[in-house]
This record gives structure tokens, C-alpha cells and sequence, in this order.
């Protein structure tokens, strides 16, 4: 089915990018379309869709949510049934300076010292790109010193 969806390609854009749509989309990615701006004409037709097959935004809104769960002031606002379409920020920030300090020391630790992973590769994103040897203890960021 996906390379049907690929032989039916629809250009969209003044680019003329190809989009393509889902032929079974998930509950969580449910309209689903990809596009591939970087086409090569070295790939036969299975590998392409194979590639087409594993694109999701799925780690991205993991990532997303995390931030959200950790840091108040990205919390979704709050809304009742009594505030007739009201919403509520509790958490949020009067300076939007403050927020981004909070999501710069976030992406710092979630980089040196977190290890979500799970199992027996226990390493963090900066171990995994060479930047890094080790899990990094919160204490050395903060107390950076020369």
C-alpha cells in the first residue's frame, strides 16, 4: 500500500515537494504525510519505502511531553466546564526569558545526565554522539569550574 501512496505522490508548494500520505494512519499520528526533500535515484522501490515506512514524529512528542511533565511553566493551561471557554496558564511565566533559562538547563541535563534508556545500554544522547564518556553528575554542570 505504501508504494502505491508513493507512485501517487502529490506535489504541493511552490517547491514542488512531494508529499506523501499514510496509508494506515495511528491514533497518534493520524493524518499523517511525509515528504522526502532529499531524493536520491540510487534506491530501488522497496528501500524507499521501507525509509517511508519508519518516518514518525512519535519520539519527538515523547520528548515534547517530558519537557512539559518537567518544567511548570510548560504545562498545557488549565480549563473548566464553568469557565465557558476560559483558559488558565497557573504556571506560566511573566517573562519569557525565565522559560527559556529553564529549557536551555533542561536540554543540558536530558543531554549529560539523564539516561532514559532502558535495559543494559544505559547511555545519554551526548554519550551516544561521542561527546561525552560517562553519565555526567548533576554537580559538575552546575559547579563548573576551570
Amino acid at each position: 500500500m505504501l508504494k502505491q501512496e508513493i507512485a501517487q505522490k502529490l506535489v504541493i508548494g511552490q517547491y514542488k515537494d512531494p508529499w506523501i500520505k499514510a496509508p494506515l494512519p495511528t491514533m497518534s499520528e493520524s493524518e499523517k504525510a511525509m515528504c522526502w526533500l532529499t531524493e536520491h535515484d540510487g534506491f530501488d522501490e522497496d528501500h524507499v519505502a521501507w525509509l517511508y515506512n519508519k518516518v514518525s514524529l512519535h519520539s519527538v512528542d515523547s520528548y515534547f511531553m517530558r519537557i512539559r511533565r518537567s518544567i511548570a511553566m510548560c504545562e498545557r493551561p488549565l480549563s473548566s466546564s464553568a469557565d465557558r471557554g476560559r483558559i488558565w496558564s497557573a504556571y506560566q511565566s511573566y517573562n519569557p526569558s525565565i522559560l527559556k533559562k529553564m529549557l536551555e538547563i533542561y536540554r543540558v541535563y536530558s543531554n549529560y545526565c539523564d539516561t532514559p534508556m532502558q535495559g543494559k545500554n544505559k547511555t545519554t544522547p551526548a554519550m551516544r554522539l561521542g561527546l561525552a564518556d560517562a553519565v555526567l553528575p548533576l554537580e559538575d554542570i552546575l559547579y563548573y569550574k576551570n
